[in-house]
């Protein structure tokens, strides 16, 4: 994907990610004076026979996660469309993948490993509530907040990103399907996945 320098009012300051169909950018608000992650998506990039109701699909995942406010669930700040681009403008979390810790002997640690899941379920209990599905709960889209030594959980954003001790889950990014049906999706993620995958339970 051709990165621009900037999109909407945003300056682009690096990539933090990739994904199928979108790119998750650091950004940085010149208003506000606040870094920012950015999702984008290069409509020249999709197929054309898909291309229309992928765009739509996006334009519902920004709808849908605009809805929710938890404390473990990243903030949608926009959905914007510029040239060919279009984006999502979302709060940004400071610090690793779920993944990096459990390679750094995260999963020895039972409290935090407890607390973690804990406050992943009941952002996910949070978000199902509001009619929005998950459908992405994967140890590499779930961020832990760097910082000061603590337990507790992070926050959850598949692809979607306040400050919380170290060891606290960070956000999510969210790809929300609305969908009530789909929760036995994500619920397979967390408890088979996350639990037994990753933390070898």
């Amino acid at each position: 994907m051709n990165i621009p320098a900037a999109i909407g009012r945003y300056e682009i300051r690096g990539i933090l990610g990739e994904g199928g169909m979108a790119t998750v950018l650091e950004g940085w608000d010149p208003v506000l004076h606040r870094t920012l992650a950015i999702k984008l998506v290069d409509k020249a990039k999709l197929d054309p026979e898909t291309k229309d109701e992928a765009l739509r699909r996006f334009k519902r995942e920004a709808q849908a996660a605009a809805r929710l406010a938890h404390a473990n669930v990243v903030q949608v700040y926009e959905y914007g469309e510029e040239g060919n681009y279009c984006f999502i403008a979302m709060e940004y979390v400071a610090g690793k993948p779920l993944t990096a810790y459990l390679s750094e002997g995260l999963k020895t640690e039972l409290q935090r490993v407890r607390d973690i899941i804990g406050q992943l379920l009941d952002a996910l209990a949070y978000s199902h509530a509001q009619g929005v599905v998950h459908r992405d709960g994967f140890a590499c889209v779930l961020r832990l907040h760097a910082g000061d030594s603590g337990a507790g959980a992070g926050k959850a954003l598949r692809g979607f990103q306040r400050s919380v001790k170290r060891g606290r889950l960070g956000k999510c990014l969210l790809r929300p399907l609305l969908c009530a049906s789909h929760i036995g999706c994500d619920l397979f993620a967390i408890l088979f996945i996350v639990i037994r995958k990753h933390f070898g339970f």
